[in-house]
């Protein structure tokens, strides 16, 4: 007796296949959602002018130049030279700053002979940004 015939000689009332059964019917797109925004006047509506709340930004001199970018880190960067009135790359330089200063000093208590070792380490050390035309120190990047 064949396996399939078997469900249906029996009265089962359903033949066996290998496909699964349908799902239920979905509902449309949207049902059960509460409608869209829409934020287009609707005719007959009448809408308040916009208020503008918070504080006035003043507004920068007319001959003052603002270059709004990547601040100065230890990579040269672009800026505006207060000296030479130009727009550069700036030269960098690393400085003894007070990073490397606390660094020796601790190294002196703790292991002596490596005290001096923060001094020949550049991430240690504070970060000069000079113009190259004019060779102005524009920013001290100080690391502490």
């Amino acid at each position: 007796m064949n396996y399939q015939q078997g469900f249906v000689g029996q009265g089962y009332g359903f033949e066996a296949s290998n496909q699964p059964p349908p799902y239920p019917s979905s509902p449309g797109p949207g049902a059960g959602y509460p409608p869209q925004y829409t934020p287009y006047p609707q005719p007959g509506l009448v809408q308040a002018p916009p208020t503008q709340y918070g504080m006035i930004q003043p507004q920068p001199e007319p001959g003052l130049v603002v270059v709004a970018g990547i601040p100065l880190t230890e990579v040269p960067g672009q800026a505006h030279c207060p000296h030479c009135q130009k727009l550069v790359v700036t030269e960098t330089r690393y400085v003894d700053g007070n990073l490397n200063r606390l660094w020796a000093l601790i190294l002196l208590f703790v292991f002596w002979p490596c005290c001096l070792a923060p001094f020949c380490v550049d991430s240690c050390k504070d970060v000069e940004h000079r113009c190259p035309d004019c060779r102005s120190v524009i920013h001290l990047y100080k690391r502490l």
